[in-house]
């Protein structure tokens, strides 16, 4: 069967699609021939009892597009916040994958949504469902006028990621940690 596979690390160049063997699903998996590529190969072998039925109306591309930013964004938004009407609902990152889907999300359920994005991607956010738009530049034009501090927690460098982990881990962190390369 033909997968895309990655062996080393590297630009987008590094991935090739080639030859694999078909998985072999084990007692408890079924073997599943994928129609839009959210699983980067023609088969996979998925565990039973976790499909779920795909609706004829739905496409094979809108059903792989959604899983990843729409299950995130359904995960947080009724899971853990309980969003619903009345509610208002900061998105930061609007116009990538979970948030587009929570911003239309949010609306679904009720909130007043805000979202945070790239002034190019303003309307389109918008369009999703957003009732108020803040664009990054706006933000970096406070912090240059000194209206925004920016709170720095740790400054760390990639070599030292581990330590970048166990500070945002040990629940005392204030503010940013943000790592240099």
């Amino acid at each position: 069967m033909q997968a895309a596979v990655i062996d080393r690390y590297g630009p987008p160049e590094v991935l090739r699609v080639t030859e694999i063997l078909r998985p072999e699903p084990r007692a408890d998996e079924v073997l599943v021939r994928v129609a839009a590529l959210g699983a980067h190969a023609e088969y996979v072998a998925l565990v039973a009892n976790k499909l779920v039925r795909k609706p004829a109306a739905v496409t094979h591309e809108d059903a792989a597009g959604v899983l990843f930013g729409g299950t995130t964004a359904l995960f947080f938004l009724q899971e853990k916040a309980s969003v619903g009407p009345g509610m208002s609902v900061l998105v930061n990152g609007a116009s990538g994958a979970v948030g587009t889907n929570a911003v239309q999300l949010a609306r679904h359920f009720g909130a007043t949504v805000t979202a945070v994005t790239s002034k190019a991607n303003a309307a389109w956010v918008t369009r999703l469902g957003a009732e108020r738009v803040t664009d990054v530049e706006r933000l970096l034009q406070f912090v240059a006028k000194g209206q925004l501090s920016v709170v720095l927690d740790q400054t760390v460098a990639l070599s030292d990621i581990e330590l970048a982990h166990r500070r945002v881990d040990s629940g005392r962190k204030r503010g940013n940690v943000v790592v240099l390369p």
